[in-house]
């Protein structure tokens, strides 16, 4: 399994970064379209340590490839370049432990 974080730091442009939120796209039958489902996508957060982000995501897919391909996508890379548009973020793709 794969997994996508999206770590959001700083909304730059909160009312442009509802185009992102408010996506058919980025809604979970659109993510499930695409072969990923949310495990996490909040904006309540509590900080242990450090600064808290001000969003968190992290979406699930079954392998690297897929999610590199749902990335890739042109629906995904115009999601992509809205958000970095709008936020100081980042986002990165992590294997995970097999359970």
């Amino acid at each position: 399994q794969a997994l996508v974080v999206v770590d959001i730091s700083e909304l730059t442009d909160p009312e442009g970064f509802k185009g992102v939120t408010g996506s058919p796209q980025t809604s979970p039958a659109g993510l499930a379209a695409q072969g990923g489902h949310y495990l996490v996508r909040t904006d309540k957060i509590t900080a242990f340590d450090g600064t808290a982000p001000k969003r968190f995501v992290v979406i699930a897919f079954d392998s690297v490839e897929k999610a590199q391909t749902w990335n890739n996508s042109a629906a995904q890379a115009e999601i992509n370049a809205l958000r970095a548009k709008t936020t100081k973020s980042r986002s990165f793709v992590v294997e995970s432990l097999a359970n």
